[in-house]
């Protein structure tokens, strides 16, 4: 992964390229061609401090070869209790998804919860059914 922040004390614009496959080669060793492009992330964060409470706005756009540039846009937001508070919770919603992430981060220890529902069902005649993820980090 491929990125590049910029960070203010109010806001964070960030540009990441993903899932950068370089070449993809046939089965004959004359013929040669490049195959799945990688997903360009592009987003942006604003910070407000409302009584101790952090509250983030938080905007971006997923671009990949096969979906249009909508399908890719997202909003969000999250919420801290204080400046340094460990949990935070994020909410986010886009075309077909709703997400959900409570997090606990402290310098030790990361865990985070996600609830990823769909909204519109069936999705091109396919049920889509949500996700759930639970991960736990020890950083050192």
């Amino acid at each position: 992964m491929s990125s590049y922040q910029i960070k203010t004390k109010k806001s964070e614009q960030y540009y990441e390229l993903q899932e950068i496959k370089i070449l993809t080669t046939s089965k004959s060793p004359n013929k040669i061609y490049y195959k799945n492009l990688p997903m360009l992330h592009i987003g942006g964060k604003r910070f407000f401090i409302i009584n101790q409470s952090k509250w983030t706005f938080l905007t971006g756009l997923h671009l990949r070869n096969r979906y249009s540039i909508l399908s890719g846009f997202y909003l969000g937001g999250e919420w801290q209790h204080a400046k340094n508070s460990p949990l935070v919770i994020t909410g986010k919603i886009s075309a077909d998804f709703i997400t959900l992430l409570p997090q606990f981060k402290t310098d030790w220890l990361k865990i985070s919860y996600m609830l990823k529902m769909p909204f519109i069902n069936p999705q091109n005649d396919l049920w889509v059914s949500s996700v759930h993820s639970l991960a736990m980090v020890f950083p050192f």
